[in-house]
Parts: structure tokens; sequence; C-alpha cells
């Protein structure tokens, strides 16, 4: 049962379901839409109900045309806002599976990295993998943990983890910013050990880094 579908019902005029009006009001809206849900569906059956009002009119009250384009509109841009939330939901949801598996394989970011830039790369790493299927996402993670080793946090009991100098200079290479020869872990290292030579190669790559 979809939102977006209660409310094409509403639009057409059609009733309904006990099942669609209880779904409607348990709906739990996101903060960005400030209506309720129930105020939702008053304001698009009220819009309805105006534009049918005044193309009954048409012929009598000028300007009534603009009038329920501008209704039909905001019905329109209600519907756009519900789609949204539903789009942001099925977001979160998929950030959180890939963020309960990234941690079940001990994937965290070192102290002091930003959590949000972990969480961009994890979900830019995972691309288009479906995380409903455990094998493909158990081996995504593996891949970006084994790629990315110099920004994860190593776990008690790891005895993989590099010694010595944990960010050694970076050696002569292609440019780990260019689209062709892109190299993320390469452009973190880089960074950490060199921010001029690091900025001088984004820049020329036309990449703008802080």
């Amino acid at each position: 049962m979809k939102i977006k579908d209660i409310l094409s019902k509403v639009i057409k005029g059609e009733a309904l379901t006990d099942a669609e009006k209880q779904f409607l009001t348990a709906y739990d809206e996101d903060k960005a839409v400030n209506e309720t849900r129930t105020e939702l569906e008053k304001k698009v059956k009220a819009a309805e109900d105006k534009a049918k009002e005044l193309e009954a009119e048409a012929g009598k009250a000028k300007g009534a045309d603009a009038t329920v384009q501008a209704l039909q509109k905001k019905v329109d841009d209600l519907l756009k806002k519900n789609a949204d939330v539903e789009a942001k939901e099925k977001s979160r949801s998929r950030m959180d599976a890939i963020k309960a598996k990234a941690s079940e394989k001990g994937v965290s970011p070192l102290d002091g990295f930003s959590e949000k830039t972990f969480e961009a790369l994890l979900d830019r790493a995972i691309g288009e993998v479906d995380v409903s299927n455990a094998t493909a996402l158990d081996a995504a993670i593996e891949a970006f943990k084994t790629e990315n080793a110099v920004i994860i946090k190593a776990q008690a009991g790891n005895t993989t983890a590099v010694k010595g100098n944990p960010n050694p200079a970076p050696s002569a290479g292609p440019n780990p910013f260019k689209k062709d020869s892109f190299n993320l872990t390469k452009q973190i290292e880089l960074s950490t050990a060199n921010p001029t030579e690091a900025k001088r190669l984004a820049t020329e790559a036309g990449v703008t880094i802080d």
C-alpha cells in the first residue's frame, strides 16, 4: 500500500477503504513536510472540490481557468512532496542496512575521521549493490575494507594491521583525482602525507578539496 496511490484515489473522488484510511492516519511523514497526513488529505480534497467548482463556473467567472490551474499545481506539488518523502525513507533504509553490515564486518572510521564523509564514501563504494542480497553486500563491504584500509579503524585482535608509518609518502604515479585514474585510497594517503601536492593534483583534475 503506497501513500501516492491513496492520494490518487482522493483526487479522483474515490472512497477510501478502512485499511487505506488507517494507513493514511498512521503514516509517518518526513519532517520536511509540515502538514500531517490528515491535513494533507483535507487540503488535496479541498483543492479538488474547489477546482471542480471553478470548472463548472468557468463560463461565468473571469480568470477561473488560471485559478483551476493554480489549484491543480498545488495538488501536484503536494503529491510530489509525498514522493520525495518516500524516496528519502528508502534512502535512509538502504544506508541503515549498509551501516549495519559494515558494523558487523568491523568496518568503522578512524577516530577523528568524519563519520558523514565515511558514510558517503561507503555508500559510493556500495553503488548499485542490492542491499537485500547478503552475499553481494558482504562482498562489497569486504572490497571497501580492503581498498580503504587507511581510513578504517583497526579492530581488537586484528593481526593484519599495517605496522610502521601509517601515512607513507605516496609514490609517483597517475593522478588519483582524475576520472580515468581515480583512486580513493591514494587520494586519502596523499592528502594526509602531502596536502599541498594533493591540492595541486586535485586542481589539475578539476576537483576542489578542502
